[in-house]
């Protein structure tokens, strides 16, 4: 096989309706409805949604999927890799490292080969 650039083979069940990118809660392991639920009223903070959560669990995902890739899967221009610290009684400290390579001055990423 090779590098699959499609959006759904990152995340199951991705899909678009023209404006908006429309990814399934489920295609991001961890993710909880709790963690995207947002208020009716702005500036109401009685909710539970947290973009911070959404943030975790989508770079956990990404550095998990990235490292579940066979060799001749992985891409070869996109990197991401996540390092842990001790902080105290259950605290931890995560690193997250993204690598990309852009194309242009626009910044489209770099093709694959």
């Amino acid at each position: 096989m090779a590098f699959d650039k499609r959006l759904d083979a990152l995340f199951p069940g991705a899909s678009t309706d023209g404006d908006n990118v429309i990814i399934p809660i489920a295609a991001i392991p961890g993710l909880k409805v709790a963690d995207v639920t947002d208020n009716a009223t702005p500036g109401d903070q009685s909710g539970t949604g947290d973009w911070r959560e959404f943030k975790f669990n989508l770079l956990n995902h990404l550095n998990d999927y990235l490292a579940g890739l066979a060799t001749e899967d992985v891409p070869q221009y996109f990197a991401c890799n996540k390092t842990g610290n001790y902080v105290s009684s259950n605290i931890f400290s995560y690193t997250y490292t993204i690598n990309l390579q852009a194309s242009s001055a626009e910044e489209d990423v770099r093709p694959e080969v």
